[in-house]
């Protein structure tokens, strides 16, 4: 799977052309790295207040290290893609599936065109999904590690931090796991569920406010 998603999902070219949307997170990424101002976002000279700032903050990060064209954001996108296709196995296979149906299902993911899209660009979907499914599989934990519930936190708060709102969708399933497995008043109430809404709020709020 690594191989796969490594030959199939990272653009190895570094002189290949952004357009469109990849070419304006790409020039936010370039202006947080020439400024050194991580905390506000601008493009041409004015504040960008569309999408929080992590996807750009690596980017930029990638071209600190490897000023090579356009090589640098097309990597972040890539290897967040590598690191989808692991986790998705990892997650079918906590879910109860076996190894030829979650490499299965990781495949079909990877060779998917709109996947491909995503990570072979510079584009926020592939950040936004190793949260996801991060929180996903730590919603699942939750359900017999009550510490798993962190987990969740962070995720949810590494999501917002991507993409937005959309990053709160492990914490929408867990409640609903918890109470198919008749824990849902004990992780409710649990120190791990303080600990990680302070986690997120300490996460999220500097930033946003």
């Amino acid at each position: 799977l690594l191989v796969l998603a490594l030959l199939l999902l990272v653009s190895w070219r570094d002189d290949r052309p952004l357009h469109g949307d990849a070419a304006m997170y790409g020039a936010i990424a370039k202006t947080v790295l020439q400024t050194g101002d991580a905390t506000h976002l601008t493009l041409n000279g004015r504040p960008y207040f569309n999408k929080p700032p992590m996807f750009f903050w690596l980017t930029a990060a990638a071209w600190g290290h490897l000023d090579r064209g356009t090589f640098a954001p097309l990597l972040v996108s890539g290897l967040l893609g590598v690191a989808n296709v692991l986790l998705l196995y990892a997650l079918c296979r906590r879910t109860g599936f076996d190894r030829a149906s979650a490499f299965a299902a990781a495949l079909a993911y990877m060779t998917t065109p709109e996947v491909v899209h995503w990570t072979r660009g510079v584009h926020l979907e592939s950040i936004l999904t190793v949260w996801l499914l991060l929180g996903l599989l730590a919603a699942w934990e939750s359900i017999t590690r009550p510490g798993a519930v962190l987990l969740l936190g962070l995720a949810a708060a590494g999501g917002w931090m991507a993409k937005g709102p959309q990053g709160l969708f492990g914490v929408a399933v867990a409640p609903l796991l918890w109470w198919r497995n008749g824990v849902l008043r004990e992780r409710v109430l649990s120190r791990w569920t303080i600990v990680a809404a302070a986690a997120f709020f300490f996460l999220v709020v500097p930033w946003t406010w």
